[in-house]
């Protein structure tokens, strides 16, 4: 599922199938269902948005299974008027797509598979697909951001049940895990929650792993008028604490130094994704006269 805005509108659009020619891709304006997209392949897998140039287009991956046959694995994009193929695959399916920023240039990033060794993930950078992970093993169902870093979810066999990490230079393991999949990669809270599962033999390992980037802070307040609302957040390297409109709102103790990276500082966006094919979270509303000082900051300042 994905939500995609042309000309000021946003619709629901839902990828469906399993057999032969099932892969359509549905649209819902609030009111129906229509066809938007009639599929010859086995399914529509993923969906996902993506900006280039300041135009947004909806992606979908195409495929299926090990019954699909070799070569569906396509991704087809449409601009809100005709959908059209945008890469041309040679594996079963495009599982997944992500949309990742890296030092303020976004691409396009499809995990596709089912044979063995068949787990790449390509690019997009809005002209041509390339290789960005040379896999190993048999599919990629799952990508997902978060604190500015691209997390794939891999499997096949009992074992290959991974997730990789990508800083917008190298793939690395971030979890070596003994499962057969990672299915779901998603963030609540701050955390990222990964799924895993799919064993046939094995009875209860569809666990649920957590990755914690790090603690956040936020307001007890839980309605805020429309206007301008002044808010302060100071650190003295052991404690953060928040101030709305100069009075304490909330503090939290930090246990880990804080870490310095080569990644953007982001001011109304959040690095970590809502959840596959979804883009960064913005700050609903305005955010005016942004300072930031070299020192913290007394209560009384």
């Amino acid at each position: 599922l994905a939500a995609y805005t042309v000309n000021g509108t946003t619709r629901l659009y839902a990828g469906q199938g399993v057999g032969l020619g099932d892969g359509d891709v549905l649209v819902y304006d609030g009111t129906s269902w229509k066809t938007s997209y009639d599929g010859s392949s086995n399914g529509t897998r993923s969906l996902a948005a993506y900006t280039v140039n300041g135009t947004t287009r909806l992606y979908a991956g195409q495929g299926g299974d090990g019954a699909a046959p070799a070569g569906n694995g396509d991704v087809v994009v449409y601009d809100g008027v005709s959908w059209q193929t945008s890469y041309d695959g040679s594996q079963e399916m495009i599982p997944s797509l992500a949309a990742y920023t890296v030092n303020g240039t976004t691409r396009l990033y499809a995990g596709q598979g089912v044979g063995l060794g068949d787990s790449d993930i390509f690019v997009y950078d809005g002209i041509s697909w390339q290789t960005s992970y040379d896999g190993s093993v048999g599919f990629v169902p799952t990508l997902a951001v978060y604190d500015g870093r691209l997390y794939a979810g891999q499997g096949r066999s009992a074992g290959d049940g991974d997730v990789l990490v990508y800083d917008g230079t190298i793939w690395q393991t971030s979890y070596d895990g003994t499962r057969v999949n990672i299915n779901g990669l998603g963030i609540y809270d701050g955390k990222l929650y990964a799924g895993q599962g799919n064993s046939d033999t094995v009875d209860a390992d569809g666990d649920i792993f957590i990755l914690n980037a790090g603690k956040q802070i936020i307001s007890n307040a839980t309605n805020f008028d429309t206007g301008y609302h002044f808010a302060a957040v100071t650190s003295n390297g052991s404690d953060v604490t928040l101030y709305v409109k100069g009075v304490y709102e909330s503090n939290i103790t930090l246990k880990e130094s804080t870490q310095q990276n080569n990644f953007s500082l982001l001011v109304g966006r959040l690095y970590g994704t809502r959840g596959t094919g979804t883009g960064e979270g913005s700050f609903q509303g305005n955010i005016d006269e942004l300072a930031i000082w070299n020192r913290s900051l007394s209560p009384k300042e």
